[in-house]
């Protein structure tokens, strides 16, 4: 199974990587592919739990997530957190016969989960500097999972959250943050920032990451599934991939606001 993991990562990673230097067209279909797919297994594994998610509904906000991100933090972008919250309570209410209060609420939910946190990627690439911010991100987030990963099987004896990921640990967290934090220190210069809030940043957005990668992790607990999918040999569905990233995504994003970028 590792050995298939790596191997996945290898041969997918340089896709990942050209469509974030690319930019333009070719994330924008990263991340509406992203998108309408962790939208379809959302809808599956609330399925399991008797809810229903309206995911024509949800497919079309996610094209209008990438779209406005596409052409930047616009008036646009900038309702679409109410209207995803507008239509998940007005759902119940305008198609009462087929929803109900939860089945709104999850299409609410999911509608913001997925496609609004993965378009975020795309507002990253359009910043000053964007082509290195988004490698950066990729660069953090990888090293975040798959340091948490090799330092837990192998020195992993404190158990971070057995309810949500048994296979977690404290050992496997503190590493990936820490080779996240080094990353970030080695970039700083290339990024045009500063050693140290390079590397705080980079803390910043590990422990987002680690957090996005629990937070699926409950939603397939919820729902009784191992995993979120099986498009992906080794690693699972399209969210077992990208879970951490759609959490790191913002993080880069709003940490680079914040920076004055």
């Amino acid at each position: 199974m590792l050995g298939l993991r790596i191997a996945t990562a290898v041969l997918g990673g340089p896709v990942v990587l050209a469509a974030a230097w690319r930019g333009g067209m070719a994330l924008a279909a990263f991340c509406l592919a992203v998108s309408a797919a962790g939208v379809e297994e959302i809808g599956r594994m609330a399925s399991l739990r008797g809810v229903r998610v309206c995911t024509p509904l949800v497919h079309a906000f996610g094209a209008a997530c990438v779209g406005a991100a596409y052409w930047g933090e616009t008036a646009i972008w900038r309702c679409l957190p109410a209207i995803a919250v507008l239509a998940g309570f007005s759902l119940p209410v305008i198609g009462h016969r087929r929803f109900r209060v939860p089945d709104g609420l999850a299409t609410q939910a999911t509608a913001l989960y997925v496609p609004y946190l993965a378009a975020h990627l795309l507002l990253v690439r359009g910043m000053d500097g964007g082509s290195g911010l988004a490698l950066f991100t990729l660069g953090v987030t990888w090293i975040t999972d798959t340091s948490a990963y090799l330092v837990g099987r192998r020195l992993g004896k404190h158990k971070m959250c057995p309810a949500l990921s048994p296979a977690k640990s404290w050992e496997g967290a503190v590493a990936g943050a820490v080779f996240a934090t080094a990353l970030g220190a080695l970039c700083g210069p290339a990024l045009g920032e500063g050693v140290g809030r390079a590397a705080a940043g980079a803390l910043g957005v590990s422990i987002a990451a680690q957090v996005g990668d629990l937070f699926e992790s409950a939603v397939k607990r919820w729902t009784g599934v191992k995993d979120s999918g099986r498009i992906i040999p080794g690693h699972g569905g399209v969210l077992d991939r990208f879970d951490s990233l759609l959490f790191a995504a913002p993080a880069v994003y709003w940490l680079a606001r914040f920076a004055g970028r």
